[in-house]
């Protein structure tokens, strides 16, 4: 009797064991950039700070958020599974194997196991901005090789999940690639919106000239650009994200005026991103926004269209050569109007964003064989409808519409 009820027991550690195994997530890389997590695609939809509520993760959840940075703590990840929220670990320096290396790597190897099978983990991230100095931007942090060493030893301890990088908007792709070495995933964060009277010398992460981006192109198209250049640094290996802008670059210095991006601009530079092909949008910055405000309702407004776009995000790209008739605004036209078309459950969806300074108003034709008088531009309660094969909208500057076959 005694036997047997020592067998019984066995047998229910057992299957606890194989219960644990089964509910933990994986996530990978697959068919070369796409992220599938337990088999299903996912594009992630992610915030580093959590929001000022007292159901922070709730709020999240209803906002169309999939991925909120965590500690490694048990009792967020709970918190964050039961909102079915993934989550990311940053591993920061334990990373990084130039000194210390047998300490470090017992001390990893303790955290990873203790988290690894956790239902809500999705990624670990590695050091942040390791290869960019403030003030010295041609110095390392940290050596690229011994960083290196890091990632593949994590990877030995868990194959089942991202690592992913976070760079700054500087250095050569050459550089970004050494530093990436055994990622899945890599970042850029590009923070636009600056306030022309800031003090560059005594605000970190700015250059002298008082700009964080180091490209020509410094207004809030730099978004899409810096999506491409981390395309070539992911080299079509890995997947690439972007981190937006959720804080006010004078949050310190001018508290009763700081300049947040408005609920346009954080629309805006969003889209920017999807157009250009990114695969994951995340937001730094928010943990000192005041909450509630226009400003957080902007990006929850983000997160909420990206979540419903999210299948269509996931669908096959549509190569079209719609032609664009813009009418006389009295602005330039530079790159103009982005398109971003997409197939997905018999239906056309045309993305499209305003990369300029002023309004536009423009007749768009050569539509993809869309045989329809009407489209439905969604998030805007409205139609606009199709003459001779053609449509005509306005923009406001910076603006977008999603349009989609009804």
């Amino acid at each position: 009797m005694i036997r047997f009820f020592i067998s019984l027991v066995s047998f229910g550690f057992l299957l606890l064991a194989l219960d644990i195994i089964s509910y933990a997530s994986t996530a990978r890389i697959e068919n070369g950039t796409r992220l599938f997590v337990d088999g299903k695609p996912f594009f992630p939809i992610g915030i580093y700070y959590l929001p000022k509520s007292e159901n922070p993760y709730a709020e999240l959840a209803e906002a169309g958020f999939n991925l909120v940075r965590s500690d490694l703590s048990e009792e967020q990840l709970n918190a964050a599974d039961a909102q079915g929220l993934k989550v990311w670990i940053s591993l920061g320096h334990r990373l990084d194997f130039s000194e210390d290396s047998e300490k470090r790597k017992r001390d990893l190897e303790t955290q990873v196991n203790q988290f690894k099978s956790h239902p809500a983990l999705l990624a670990w991230e590695s050091i942040d901005e390791p290869a960019w100095t403030w003030k010295k931007p041609a110095e390392a942090r940290v050596s690229a090789e011994n960083l290196a060493a890091g990632h593949e030893y994590l990877k030995k301890l868990d194959a089942n999940h991202l690592l992913w990088i976070n760079h700054a908007p500087r250095n050569t792709c050459k550089t970004l690639q050494k530093f990436s070495a055994h990622t899945d995933a890599v970042a850029c964060d590009i923070y636009p919106v600056i306030p022309r009277n800031i003090d560059a010398d005594k605000t970190y992460a700015l250059m002298s000239n008082g700009k964080q981006g180091d490209l020509a192109n410094q207004s809030l198209s730099c978004v899409g650009e810096y999506v491409h250049k981390m395309k070539k640094v992911a080299d079509s290996k890995k997947a690439t994200w972007i981190v937006l802008q959720g804080f006010a670059w004078n949050h310190d210095t001018n508290p009763d005026n700081p300049l947040f991006p408005t609920p346009e601009e954080t629309r805006f530079m969003a889209y920017d991103a999807v157009i250009n092909g990114v695969e994951g949008i995340l937001y730094w910055g928010t943990h000192v926004m005041p909450q509630p405000s226009p400003q957080w309702d902007g990006i929850k407004r983000v997160a909420k269209e990206l979540s419903a776009l999210t299948p269509v995000l996931l669908a096959p790209t549509i190569q079209h050569n719609i032609s664009i008739d813009y009418e006389e605004m009295g602005f330039s036209i530079d790159k103009g109007i982005e398109i971003l078309a997409k197939y997905h459950d018999n239906k056309v969806y045309l993305i499209m964003a305003n990369t300029t300074i002023g309004p536009v108003k423009a007749t768009f034709s050569q539509l993809l064989n869309i045989y329809t008088d009407t489209l439905n531009v969604l998030f805007e309660n409205r139609k606009v409808t199709i003459t001779s094969g053609t449509f005509v909208d306005e923009f406001k500057p910076y603006g977008v519409h999603v349009y989609c076959t009804p």
